[in-house]
């Protein structure tokens, strides 16, 4: 009877119903929202953080809350493993599921998973409790004893889904890549399982800041991070995300002031977030000048339409009598007189 619900169920898509968002600043996973999990012991609040705790070896447990999010969404969370994952220790992030009991052998959903075989982040669809991934994330980005990132999964009004990752909360996010996927339209719960071998891993994986909600749309437009000049005529420009290379490559969206003029030459380079540019005079010596950076797009359709960042330039000049250049040095470690007896 309840395969039979189920199947009729997913045959009517739905819209988002409610956002789920929890912080866990409140000390509490009992509620707003309310987490069920298979035992309650398993898990705690750490530090405004929910945190396993299962002392159990060669064990699987996990933590539900209701959720209906399922088409034109997004998800969003925080995790920090502070260890190696590996195919007996990683954990299942379920983004939709069918069932509140996540180890059930008849569960249908969707689930990043964060470890496992390849030490990788990827998306898997469980069909009647068997799993296959959808996207096939960089093999060995969880092979490291810490493991601190931001997940951003999105599904959009035709199905394609998008997974995300931001490596060490800064801001920038890699695309481990899309697919398209309608195989479930509805779900009833989103949770968390966690597979860890030995009670070593007891209390060593933490969550934070869940979104599940509808579709964020970005409307920030990109902005300068830093200038950096590499010669007399060349600087690089850092942008604070991916940017589009057609405006990213104008040459006449970059100028710098105290007569240097337009730049005659932008090139984005393979991160796609930074631009070296090629001026026709010298920058002014020990001396600081401005940047002026104008419709530079990011992926998005997000134009920056004006941001200026000072930069100081300066070569030396020896032949004035005031610049000293040392080319190289004869090192005398012997004796050491204190010092390393090394070079």
């Amino acid at each position: 009877m309840h395969k039979i619900f189920w199947l009729l169920f997913a045959a009517a898509p739905m819209n988002t119903f409610c956002q789920v968002t929890d912080d866990f600043s409140d000390g509490d996973f009992t509620s707003n929202p309310v987490w069920t999990a298979d035992n309650n012991t398993h898990w705690t609040i750490s530090s405004g953080q929910l945190r396993s705790n299962s002392p159990t070896p060669s064990s699987t447990f996990y933590i539900t809350t209701t959720s209906s999010i399922a088409t034109e969404a997004q998800w969003n969370f925080t995790i920090h493993l502070p260890f190696n994952t590996s195919s007996a220790n990683y954990v299942d992030v379920y983004l939709m599921s069918e069932q509140a009991n996540l180890t059930s052998a008849s569960n249908n959903g969707y689930f990043v998973r964060i470890g496992g075989t390849s030490d990788e982040v990827g998306l898997w669809k469980m069909m009647a409790g068997t799993a296959s991934p959808l996207i096939d994330g960089v093999n060995g980005i969880t092979n490291t004893s810490n493991n601190l990132m931001r997940i951003s999964v999105t599904r959009d009004a035709d199905n394609v889904w998008t997974l995300q990752r931001d490596v060490g909360l800064t801001g920038i996010y890699f695309t481990e890549g899309t697919v398209m996927d309608a195989t479930f339209l509805n779900t009833a719960f989103f949770g968390i399982r966690i597979t860890q071998s030995t009670s070593s891993f007891h209390t060593k994986h933490y969550f934070d800041d869940f979104y599940i909600g509808g579709l964020v749309t970005d409307t920030n437009p990109p902005s300068i991070t830093s200038v950096t000049p590499i010669s007399d005529k060349e600087l690089e420009v850092f942008f604070s995300e991916k940017i589009e290379r057609l405006s990213a490559e104008n040459f006449a969206n970059y100028s710098v002031n105290q007569g240097v003029g337009s730049a005659t030459e932008a090139l984005l380079q393979e991160d796609e977030r930074t631009v070296l540019l090629l001026f026709s005079s010298n920058f002014p010596n020990a001396d600081t000048s401005r940047l002026t950076v104008s419709n530079v797009e990011d992926l998005l359709g997000n134009k920056l339409l004006l941001e200026e960042m000072k930069f100081f330039s300066f070569r030396p000049v020896p032949a004035l009598g005031r610049d000293i250049i040392f080319s190289e040095i004869f090192a005398d470690p012997n004796p050491s007189m204190g010092l390393p007896e090394g070079e």
